[in-house]
This record gives C-alpha cells, structure tokens and sequence, in this order.
C-alpha cells in the first residue's frame, strides 16, 4: 500500500513511519515540533537510536517486537518515559503494520497522543475524589464508632433498668428507676441529636406522625431534669392552656428534643428561681393547631452580642477556657432546624442577669378521636380547693386548672392565712405545698387536725419539688396523715388523678384504648411459612383490608401481573424465587406500589438489601403491631375508631405471652387454631434440628423458620433463644443452645396440647 508524504504532513499528532528493520522512513512535521527533534538525527535512523538511543524503550520494543508481529494493529498502547528533548510524558501509540503494494516489504506506522496532562487533570481529580470520600467515610464512621461505644453500655443498663422495674420494688425505688430509666432514655437522644445533626445536614431526616399527649411529652423533660433542678433548690412550673388539645399527631420524640434543650440550658443557665414551661394554642382549625411554646427561667440572661451567636452551630457565648457552663454549642441549632422541619420558628428575649424567654411556635394535627371530656367532669363543679403556696407561678397554674375545671379555688400565700381561711369557712379540698416560710405545709395540716377542721378535707393533697421521701418521712415522725404527695411541676392529668376517685381514673384511661384501627385496600402477603400467612392474614383482616397471599416470590410476581394491588408484604428468604428477586421484577414493570420487607433479617445489612431490591421498608418478625400500622397509615386510608368492646383472651399458656397475641389475632378461634398448627407442625422439630450439622442451609432453615413462627404467635423465650441461636458466629455455642431450645420448644408444645 503507497503511502503520500503530503498526507503524512497533515496529521495534527507526530507521526512516524518505520520499515520492517524498524528504521525511519518517515516522520510528520508535528513529531519534530514535538520531540524538538531534527531530520537529519531521525532518517534513516534505527527507531531505538533516536537521540542517543533515549528511544530505547522498553515498552516501545516489547509494542515492536513482541506485540505487533502477532497481530497488524493496536491502539491505546500506553508508554511514559523521560525523553531527553521534551522531559517525561505520557503518550498512548497507535501501531498499525502496513504491507505494501509491490512486493511482501511492510512497514510499521506509530501515531503518538501525548495525555500527560490529562492524566495529571485525572490523578488530581481522582485524588480530591478519594480524600472527599475518606473524609465523609471518616465522619461517617466517627459517628457510627461513636453511637455503638455508647449504645453498648447504654444498652446494658436500659436492658438492667427494664428487668429492675418488673420487680417487686417499694414505691421510692420504682420512682427513681423509672427517672433512671428516663435518664437513659435522654442520654440515647443525645447521641441521636448529633447523629440527626448529620442526617438534616444530608437531607435524610425523617419525622414520625404519631397520636400522643402534650402533657406527657412536658411531664417527660421535667422528669428528666429533676435531679438537677432539686440539686439548685429552683422550681419547675408546667402551664398548658386549657384550650391546647390533649391529643395531638405528629413526631412527639423531635418535639421533645426541643424542649429538652430548651430546658437544659435553662437549668444549666439558672441558679435561683424558677422555669416555666409553657404551650397555648395561636390558632386553630377542624384539623391542625398551631401551638407558641416558650420556656423561661430567671437565669443570667444574655447580652445583645451574645443572643447573636444563638442557633449557630458550635457556637458559645462563653468561648474561653476558663468558661463555667460547657457544652458543644450544637442543641440551639438542632432546635432551630427541627423547628423549621415541623413549620415553625424559634426565638429568644433575654435581658443580662434577668433571665431568658425562648419561643417556638409548631404546626400539629389534631388526634380525630381526641376525647376533652373526661378532664372536664361535672365532679368538680362547685368543689371548693385552698390552695396554698409561697411561690405565686405555681399557685396560680395550679388556681387556673381548677377553675379551667369548674372547680372554686382559693388561693392563699402562706400557712397562717390557710389556717385563717379555714377556719371561717369549709373547703372540699386542700392543696398545700411543703416548704414554707413561717408555718410549712405539715404544720398547717396538724394545727387543722388539732382544731378538729380534718372534716372539711376530704383529700389532703401535699404538694413539693423536694424529695417525697423526705417529706413522706416526716409526716410519720410528726403523725401526719397525706393522702397524696405530687412532685412539682403540677399539670392537669396528675392533678385529676390525685383528686378523683378510682373508678373515674379507670374510666379515663380505659378511654384512649378502646379504639380500633382500620385500614382499606388490597394487600398481597408473600410468605412461605403457613402460620406466619396466617397471623398476617388474620391481623391484616382485622383492620378491614382485603388480603391475597403468595407461597413464593415467582407466584407473587404473576400476581401482580395478572391483578392490582395497594400494597404487598414481602417474605425475603423463600423456596422457587426469594423476596428480592421477586421485588427487582416487579420493579420492572410496576415502580410505584409500596412494598415492605417481612423477615426475621433484621441486621443493617439485611434492611440495606431490602432497599437495593427496591422495596421501601423493612418490618421485622415478629411483626410490630403498632409499627406496621405506622406503614399503614402512610400509604393507605386509614385511621382510627371507637371500639364497643374489647376482645380480651387472658388465658394463659405456658411460654406463650397471650395478651401480645390477642393483639395480632382477633378471634379466640384462631389463637387456637394457630397455636394448634405451630405444635402439630413442629412436634419433630428435635430430629430435624439434631440431624442437621451446624451451619448447614437445612439447619439456617429451621431457625430462620422458626424465629419468624415463635415471635409471630409471642412464643417469646422460644423466639429469644433461637434468635440469639441465630445471631451467634460460634458454631459451639449454637450446638449448646440446642439442648435448651428442644426443651423449652416442647414444653410449649405439651402446653399447648394440655390447652386446646
């Protein structure tokens, strides 16, 4: 094949021709501009020879002499060498081998790209790259290292606390478990600030849309700080408006966080007086409230420079080493933005050494089935209260909810005048704090008992921010009778509670439980397993919906297909097709229906799978009752409504947690019919398991079958040692646990028999 000169010339990269000894024929005018090399040193020239063999390359010969002999062309033949002329580069060759016209001569064209530069652009790229994801991989991994250090201690005296509190305990030490319990509670939320703090930076925070009570959310965070508030001698003081709906939706634990920063810096920020928690409704419809909420204290207070750093993150009034109040300057910030998340704003009023006012304002739904009456009886109508208290706030807040009742308060400031005013005229009730200046509450009580006026008092309620103990102590030592001691901040539910009768207090708990959830749609269940089908059927039917079942993912895929659904609960591990096969295919033609993942898998990598199959969330077995209905009532209609009666099956069978399973299966029938089939089905279980060695997919099987079966009939000890059995990598502690899963198992069974 001829080969033009002219053509040669035009090419923009250098060029060089060689002949089959490798010597220069031909070189373009864009090689010598580039290697700044002269005609006279390249003609003729063997190719390794150029420039005082600096062409001598390696990977150039191993391209001419190894490479090319075997085939006629390659391209993208990457060499970096250090030229003399033009310093180190980075070329890509293009090599074809050319055989001519006349005769069997060939010759070798090399065409040179010079990507130095590229390649130090990609280098610099990929090393920004790399140092970006070690950075983020190193917060990540900071955080996670950090919760998990945490977490476990944390853990254990969660887990400690729990089996304390279901002891036998005298009322002072089930007192300070449960605030210990709280506190615990507290210190996990800290560690979930800074973590949210990195999911709101990211976007990813999620809230929660839960009914739940005000007040209880207000009693919570002044539980949490009433060691420290006791410590300072201040006082605590709760003042919800009458016409703030007592039940609400939306996420109670971030409307928490809120307020327990707000009220730890207020203790934090406070060494006399007292903080006020405060929630009124601004404005209202059928539908939503939007609440001011503000907590006050009378602490130092900040100056004008110093409320300008406020809701900047890391940021402190007091920078300085020697500073008094510590902290990471990170719960202001938090609290602005979960503010903002729930439509609202934050702000502060403070004035140096006076104290601070913090306001926030929130936008909530209100709870369809709310019920106001109950804290409105017609009992209080007319019932004469003397309240006495030194400190004015608190009598006040405790005047307004009586008479926010119908009640007839009377307030009064210190002992001498409630002695005063009781003896002129005859009060239903008596509400006295303790600690007093002059006379304290006990003396006023026993001068009242000695003067025979014990009859007007039905009730003697004492009420303090000190330790009840204490005060329960010496009441007996000075033969004092109380009735009831409530600890300070005083709301409105406690307050009823202490004054009403038992029947009343019964009736009005019994009230926010006898609701009934329900649901509307078309659910397609996948699961393999026969009971577990079951218990999602029965459970799914009795919140109204319209359920299908699958045995397999490959049946469920055609299902689909062939039918429309509102939502489907997806099995993972499974015979034929499993869950995440299943739900990649119906992605490919059905993208939007929601589907959750059903399994006892529930390690994070097991929910990160779920979410790469392209499901939209995980449920665990045993199945959460109040967290599928959570799910629900994200992607179906749903809600709530009033019960006539309450299915109860108390009944009890051994290893069996009936209460939990009457929740999930409505009908006594079917617990029985259930519990009948999980021992007709696993009566054999000890051979199946014995036979099987450790590890093995039949033995991976049986407990993966059986974790899901347990929890979902609440064969709970059953369900916690195969569970942990599970959650093991020590072959030789499973094969110990075996002996005593066989025998619990089967005293279940014989229970079950001896039942049913």
């Amino acid at each position: 094949m001829e080969y033009s000169e002219s053509i040669i010339n035009t090419v923009r990269e250098p060029l060089i021709v060689l002949d089959q000894d490798l010597r220069v024929v031909s070189v373009s005018r864009s090689f010598y501009e580039f290697f700044k090399v002269k005609p006279e040193e390249t003609m003729g020239q063997l190719i390794y020879d150029l420039g005082n063999k600096q062409w001598d390359i390696p990977k150039l010969r191993e391209l001419l002499e190894t490479v090319l002999p075997k085939q006629t062309t390659f391209d993208d033949y990457e060499v970096e060498h250090d030229f003399a002329t033009i310093g180190r580069r980075i070329m890509l060759l293009n090599a074809r081998q050319i055989e001519q016209a006349r005769g069997k001569e060939k010759i070798l064209l090399l065409a040179f790209e010079n990507i130095t530069e590229r390649r130090a652009i990609e280098d610099r790229l990929a090393q920004a790259k790399k140092a970006a994801e070690q950075a983020a991989k190193a917060k990540s991994d900071f955080l996670a290292n950090m919760s998990h250090e945490i977490r476990t201690p944390l853990n254990g005296i969660i887990g400690l606390n729990n089996l304390m509190l279901k002891t036998s305990l005298t009322p002072l030490q089930q007192d300070y478990m449960m605030k210990s319990q709280q506190s615990s509670n507290a210190l996990l939320s800290v560690i979930n600030d800074i973590l949210d703090y990195s999911k709101i930076e990211a976007g990813k925070l999620e809230f929660e849309e839960k009914a739940f009570s005000i007040e209880t959310v207000l009693r919570n965070v002044s539980d949490l700080f009433e060691y420290a508030i006791m410590k300072k001698s201040l006082e605590i003081h709760i003042d919800i408006h009458p016409d703030t709906p007592q039940v609400l939706r939306g996420d109670s634990l971030r409307l928490g966080q809120v307020f327990n920063n707000l009220v730890g810096n207020a203790v934090k920020f406070t060494e006399t007086g007292d903080i006020t928690i405060r929630v009124e409704p601004l404005s209202q419809t059928e539908t939503h409230v939007q609440l001011q909420c503000s907590v006050s204290d009378t602490g130092i207070g900040m100056s004008e420079q110093e409320q300008a750093k406020l809701f900047q993150a890391f940021s402190q009034t007091d920078t300085s080493n020697t500073r008094k109040y510590g902290g990471t300057g990170l719960g202001l910030t938090i609290c602005s933005q979960l503010v903002e998340l729930m439509s609202g704003q934050i702000w502060q009023e403070s004035v140096k050494s006076k104290g601070s006012i913090f306001y926030f304002t929130v936008q909530l739904r209100k709870d369809e089935f709310e019920v106001n009456s109950l804290l409105n009886p017609h009992y209080f109508r007319n019932l004469r209260f003397l309240v006495v208290d030194d400190n004015q706030l608190e009598r006040e807040l405790i005047g307004t909810i009586l008479s926010s009742w119908g009640a007839c308060p009377t307030l009064c400031e210190n002992g001498q005048e409630a002695i005063r005013l009781a003896e002129e005229q005859p009060f239903d009730y008596l509400i006295t704090d303790w600690k007093m200046p002059g006379i304290d509450g006990i003396d006023v009580i026993k001068i009242l008992q000695e003067k025979k006026l014990k009859s007007t008092f039905p009730k003697v309620i004492m009420v303090t921010a000190y330790n009840k103990e204490k005060l329960l102590n010496e009441a007996v030592m000075r033969n004092v009778k109380l009735d009831e001691i409530l600890h300070k901040p005083v709301s409105p539910s406690v307050l009823f509670k202490s004054i009403t009768d038992t029947d009343m207090i019964d009736k009005l708990e019994r009230s926010t439980d006898e609701k009934c959830f329900f649901a509307g749609g078309k659910v397609l269940v996948v699961e393999d397993n026969e009971i577990n089908q079951l218990v999602a059927r029965d459970l799914l039917e009795s919140f109204g919906l319209d359920v299908s079942m699958a045995d397999n993912g490959k049946e469920a895929v055609q299902k689909v297909k062939s039918e429309s659904y509102d939502l489907i609960l997806m099995d993972l591990q499974m015979p034929i097709m499993d869950g995440f096969e299943a739900t990649r295919k119906i992605r490919e033609f059905n993208r939007d229906i929601p589907i959750f993942a059903l399994s006892a898998a529930v390690m994070e990598h097991d929910k990160e799978l779920t979410i790469a199959a392209g499901m939209n969330d995980h449920l665990a077995k045993p199945i959460n009752v109040d967290e599928l209905q959570r799910l629900l009532e994200l992607h179906l209609k749903s809600g709530w409504i009033a019960e006539d009666t309450v299915l109860q099956n108390t009944d009890e069978v051994y290893g069996i947690n009936m209460t939990e399973l009457s929740k999930k299966l409505s009908q006594p029938e079917n617990i029985k019919r259930f519990l009948q089939l999980f021992a007709n089905e696993h009566r054999d279980f000890s051979l199946r398991i014995m036979s099987a060695p450790v590890g093995s997919e039949t033995y991976k099987g049986l407990i993966h079958t059986l974790i899901g079966v347990s929890g979902n009939i609440s064969a709970m000890t059953v369900y916690d040692i195969v569970k942990a059995m599970n959650e093991s990598d020590d072959e030789n502690v499973q094969k110990e646990m075996i002996p005593h899963l066989i025998d619990e198992l089967n005293q279940v069974i014989l229970a079950i028999d001896k039942r049913y």
